[in-house]
Order: structure tokens, then C-alpha cells, then sequence
């Protein structure tokens, strides 16, 4: 009897041996398929190649637009991208811009490929900026406000801003960023209308999911001549450091967007 006994207590171990066997085999398998992946950050060439090169040339931490950068006025580019770099430790630019033919990144002053207005207002820059303290970064975002008391205006959606100037500049703020329109060099006749206007586009594009969390600002200038006489930047803080966007012509959207894609490289 006695060895029945053990007989029995053997297979019982066995049994629970392989039950605890299966469960954590079931558990490895849950494990698998509920852990996901990183993603990895897929730049496009010319950015990938003028970050390689950034690496070894400043000490402030690289972020740049990642994706289809070519794609985001509506259309892949006719003309390869082309990108252009200036770095010290404190500092770093990328100038990206239409090429014909590509030249891939090459380290050099102008902002541009060929020389041509075509290629700076089709492209856009990005860069970033190293500070002694994130309180000194917050307060490098800091705009002048135009003399005299502002008049409150209402931009639709629920947003309400301050305008100056017969209504050439409108100043707004809204999930920690601040938004600003300036057509103040603009004739009379059109400075008024077209700061509404692209109020109305700055405030849309904004409205999507997914800008940095600031503290950040967008500034949009313009003179209402052709797209050279137009600009936009976006700046937002992480940490000690500002990292900016910007882009020339009537595309504040095309700024945000950028800022939106922006991941840490590598």
C-alpha cells in the first residue's frame, strides 16, 4: 500500500509539474501577443543624412520631422528634397529644400538649393536651441505685445482672442500654445481680412491632435504680396531646450504639421 501510495504522489507531481508548465506557457503566449513592438522612426533621407551628420557636432538632442515630409502640401515633391545643416554645441539648423538635381545634405551657409525663392518656399527649416534652464527656454518664446490696450474678438469654435492694430494682429491662446497673427504690414485695405482669415486657418489646424505639449507658440507674418512675403514659425519648449519649425508662404498648417511629426532621433 505504502507504495501506491508514492506511486500516486508521483503522478501527482507530474501532473502538477505539467499543469504549471502549461499555465506559464499560456502566460508566455498572452505576454507575446499583448507586448507590442517600438516603432521605429522612419525619417526621410536627406533629414536622416543631415541628422547622421548633426550627431557628432552639437550637444543639443536632435529632434526632427519624421515621415513623408515630401507629402505635406497635398503631393509628393516634383523635385528630390535636399538638406542643409549649421551647428555649434549650443545650436543646430536644418534647411530642407526642393534640389534639381538632389544633392542629399552638404554643409554650407545658404538656406537653399539652387538659389532660387522656389526652393526656400517650398521646403522648411527646423532646428533646435539649448538653454540654461527651462524657465529661461519659456521666457526666450516671449513676443512683445503691440502698444495700447488690445480689443477682444471672437474667432469662432469658443475662441476668443485679442486684436490690435484695426485688427492686423490677433493674439490667442489655447492648450499651452499661443497663436499669433501679424499682417500688420499688409495695405490697409487687406490686413484687416486676411488676418481673420488665416486666424481661422491657424485655429483649424491646431484643433487636430498631436502638438507638442508645450509650452509652444506660432507666429504667422505676413505682407500680403506672393508667398516670399509670408511666413510661419512654430517654437516649443522640452525641457532647457526650444526646438522650431518654420516654413515660408501662406502655410501655417504645413508648420504645425511639422511640428506634430517631430521624434527624437535616432
Amino acid at each position: 500500500m505504502a507504495a501506491e501510495h508514492r506511486a500516486h504522489r508521483r503522478v501527482g507531481h507530474a501532473a502538477s509539474g505539467a499543469g504549471i508548465l502549461l499555465l506559464m506557457a499560456v502566460l508566455a503566449g498572452c505576454a507575446a501577443r499583448t507586448s507590442r513592438p517600438t516603432p521605429v522612426v522612419r525619417f526621410d533621407a536627406p533629414i536622416r543624412q543631415a541628422l547622421a551628420f548633426l550627431s557628432g557636432q552639437t550637444g543639443v538632442p536632435l529632434q526632427a520631422p519624421a515621415g513623408n515630409v515630401g507629402n505635406l502640401d497635398g503631393g509628393p515633391a516634383r523635385v528630390p528634397f535636399g538638406a542643409w545643416v549649421r551647428a555649434d554645441h549650443l545650436a543646430y539648423t536644418v534647411a530642407v529644400g526642393l534640389c534639381a538635381p538632389a544633392a542629399g545634405w552638404r554643409q554650407v551657409v545658404a538656406s537653399q538649393c539652387d538659389g532660387s525663392i522656389a526652393s526656400i518656399v517650398a521646403g522648411f527649416r527646423f532646428g533646435g536651441t539649448a538653454y540654461q534652464s527651462r524657465a529661461t527656454a519659456v521666457t526666450s518664446l516671449a513676443r512683445p505685445e503691440p502698444s495700447g490696450p488690445g480689443v477682444t474678438v471672437q474667432l469662432g469654435a469658443g475662441l476668443s482672442g485679442l486684436s490690435w492694430d484695426d485688427g492686423t494682429i490677433l493674439d490667442w491662446h489655447s492648450g499651452g500654445w499661443t497663436f499669433s497673427v501679424d499682417t500688420s504690414l499688409c495695405p490697409t485695405t487687406l490686413g484687416a481680412r486676411t488676418a481673420k482669415q488665416m486666424a481661422g486657418t491657424v485655429a483649424a489646424a491646431a484643433r487636430a491632435p498631436g502638438l507638442p505639449a508645450g509650452p509652444g507658440m506660432l507666429v504667422f507674418q505676413a505682407a500680403c504680396g506672393d508667398s516670399s512675403s509670408a511666413s510661419a514659425r512654430a517654437s516649443w519648449v522640452r525641457g532647457a531646450y526650444v526646438y522650431w519649425d518654420s516654413v515660408m508662404g501662406y502655410r501655417p498648417a504645413t508648420a504645425l504639421s511639422l511640428a506634430r511629426m517631430g521624434r527624437v532621433y535616432p
